[in-house]
Parts: structure tokens; C-alpha cells; sequence
């Protein structure tokens, strides 16, 4: 059985977006490369073909969670709740159903009461019924009132000037920037049977290596502040997933609560010349997924080839 690792870090400088798994992954194979060579390289890539070695989360603020792909309120109850109300407060009500649809994250309490355990009537009515006992933030967090967790930073539209490919012309380019707040922590979930001091020595080199884009000039670096073993998982039918991804044949998604999301992908100039390798359709983080795969992961690694080079694409699912 995996063991279930939760790594905190904290920004060492500004950020560009929070690291997806895809980053992460990228990341840990330059790692494995640089500091290994290729055989460990090949050991942990082959690995997915049967008993992963690692599978992880992609990166969030400290003690938040992904909204769940699941209306608290669905439709169907808000039409008739603002029907059956009182015509002078059919706005006011249709307001306080519509804040729900801007959460971002839950807290860590939310999660282990009612994710996990699919109880999520049991939300709804406990929102109903008491919600001095809730408190939804300006910023999209959802958490109990007794919870202090939030996600602070600050994000700034920065504009610089670069020339592309031979030209000498400049373009006009525009970047977000994220400058998250000094006390600010992040979070990486993690399962593996590797030794504790291996996962710790590999996240450790993430803050020389960098997450991301734009590396070469200081920004993405995370600092690993501890690792510590945790005990989260689903006691309901639906698995809540941490990461994008390809599902397989095991996922019914007839049955799941998900989120879809297209995009493009790229290799890194240093490897195939930066390159598209293909576009992919995967799960969103915060995706209700009912699958015959209980071992806390689930998806694949999509392997393919770009320029002459062999490129893969991390679609694993991490679950709890």
C-alpha cells in the first residue's frame, strides 16, 4: 500500500501560476536526469505501466482543495426555491444562491466532512440551516468559520519587451504576475513506496531546478519547508481528484461529476525545440470520478514523439 505524503513549500520569489502535475512531472524527470542519469529516469517512466513509483497532486495553496465539479445547489432547487419565495425577495434570493457558483477552494474541514464521504446533500442542507457555521471569502474560499485558511497574493498585469525569432523588431508582450504574501504556503500531495528521504531529496532539488516558465529569470522558485505523512481518502463512491487527467477505461463517466479542459502542449526548447507534441483532453482538478481503480490514482502517462524525441504527457490522476 502507497503511502500518502503531504510537502509544504513556500514561494522563494514571484510566480507566473500555481504548477500544475504536468509541470511538476516535467520537473522531476529534468531532476531524475540531471542528478541520476537515464536508468533512474527510465526506472520511474516504466513504472506507470503497472505500480507507479510516485504519483502526485498538482500544487495548491495550503489546506485548500479544488472546488468539487458539483453544484451545491443544483438548478432544479434554486428555480424552485426562488419561485416559492416571496416576490419582493426573488433577487435577493437568486443572490444568495449565485455566490455559491464563484467558490474556488474548500478547506481542509470541508473536505474530510463532506467530500470524502460524498455527503454532499448533507452540505446543502447544513448551509440551509446554519450558516453562521460557514464562511464564504471575497477571494472564493469556502471553509468553517472556525477556519483561518485563505489564499493571500497579489496579481499584477506586467507588460515587457521582446523580440521573436530572428527579428529585431520588439513586441509588446503582457505577463500575469502573482506575488503571493511571505506567510503564504502551498501544498503538493503525494503517493509512493519510495523511502521518505528519496521523495524529500527529489522535492528539495525543485527549488534549483525551478516549476515552470520563465525560470531563467528567477520566477517560479518554491522552497521545501517539510513533508509529513497523511491519512486522507474517499469513503464514498465518487474519488476526488488532485491533478489533470487522461482518463482510462476504468473511469465511468457516466457516473462522475467532471470538468473538461483542452489545451496545447509544448516541449521545452532544450529538448525538441519547443515544439507542440499535441493537444489533450483531461479531467480538471476537483472532478467526482466513480472508477473500479481504488489504489489512489488513476489516468495514464500518454507517451509520444515529437522532432525525434520522446515526449511524454503526465495524464495521471492523483485521488484521494
Amino acid at each position: 500500500m502507497m503511502k500518502t505524503y503531504q510537502a509544504t513549500f513556500c514561494a522563494g520569489s514571484a510566480l507566473t501560476d500555481l504548477p500544475s502535475a504536468q509541470t511538476i512531472f516535467g520537473a522531476i524527470c529534468q531532476i531524475l536526469t540531471d542528478t541520476e542519469g537515464e536508468a533512474p529516469l527510465a526506472e520511474y517512466l516504466d513504472s506507470f505501466q503497472d505500480q507507479p513509483l510516485m504519483v502526485h497532486s498538482s500544487l495548491f495553496p495550503e489546506d485548500l482543495f479544488p472546488m468539487p465539479k458539483r453544484s451545491i445547489f443544483s438548478l432544479a432547487f434554486v428555480n424552485e426555491s426562488v419561485h416559492s419565495s416571496n416576490p419582493r425577495n426573488k433577487l435577493q434570493a437568486m443572490a444568495g444562491y449565485k455566490k455559491y457558483k464563484k467558490i474556488r477552494y474548500v478547506s481542509r474541514k470541508i473536505l474530510e466532512n463532506y467530500i470524502l464521504p460524498n455527503r454532499f446533500e448533507q452540505l446543502q442542507k447544513d448551509l440551509l440551516a446554519n450558516p453562521e457555521r460557514f464562511t464564504l471569502l471575497e477571494s472564493g474560499i469556502l471553509r468553517l468559520s472556525s477556519e483561518t485558511s485563505d489564499y493571500r497574493q497579489k496579481t499584477v498585469l506586467q507588460t515587457r519587451n521582446g523580440s521573436r525569432g530572428t527579428t529585431t523588431e520588439k513586441d509588446l508582450f503582457y505577463t500575469k504576475t502573482i506575488y503571493p504574501d511571505p506567510a503564504q504556503k502551498f501544498s503538493l500531495y503525494i503517493k509512493s513506496d519510495w523511502p521518505r528521504e528519496r521523495i524529500e531529496d527529489l522535492l528539495m532539488k525543485l527549488e534549483i531546478f525551478g516549476l515552470g516558465s520563465r525560470r531563467t529569470v528567477g520566477m517560479n522558485v518554491f522552497t521545501l519547508l517539510g513533508l509529513k505523512e497523511i491519512r486522507l481518502q474517499t469513503t464514498g463512491e465518487l474519488q476526488y481528484l488532485l491533478s489533470d487527467c487522461v482518463p482510462d477505461e476504468a473511469v465511468d463517466l457516466d457516473r462522475s461529476c467532471y470538468g473538461l479542459q483542452s489545451a496545447v502542449f509544448r516541449g521545452s526548447k532544450s529538448y525538441n525545440g519547443g515544439y507542440f507534441t499535441g493537444r489533450y483532453t483531461y479531467l480538471t482538478p476537483g472532478s467526482l470520478i466513480n472508477s473500479v481503480n481504488r489504489k489512489g490514482w488513476t489516468g495514464m502517462l500518454v507517451r509520444d514523439e515529437s522532432q525525434g524525441k520522446t515526449v511524454w504527457h503526465y495524464g495521471m490522476g492523483f485521488v484521494f
